[in-house]
């Protein structure tokens, strides 16, 4: 899309996938498709990957200071180690 310049336009056909329409690509409006238009697309994914990983260890910190209501100590270190075994999880590359 970046190389085609069908960001940010809309009812425009891609030159690939037979011509397909750009309103049923992912939006612009997504996080990840902001990093494609950015970076090259190999930088873009790698990019993603570590922003998934950083946002999953996000979530599970604030996940076990929810469930020890802000005193996690030892405890926290586990919700940690969850949010990165969950981060690194290979799945679709999406945000």
């Amino acid at each position: 899309m970046k190389d085609s310049a069908l960001f940010w336009s809309f009812g425009k056909s891609a030159p690939f996938l037979g011509g397909i329409d750009r309103n049923y690509m992912y939006s612009d409006l997504k996080a990840y498709m902001w990093l494609y238009m950015l970076l090259p697309t190999f930088w873009a994914i790698i990019a993603g990957w570590y922003f998934k990983i950083l946002m999953s260890i996000t979530g599970f910190i604030l996940l076990g200071k929810t469930i020890y209501n802000g005193e996690g100590g030892k405890s926290l270190q586990v919700f940690i180690f969850c949010g990165l075994i969950y981060g690194i999880c290979p799945t679709f590359p999406t945000m």
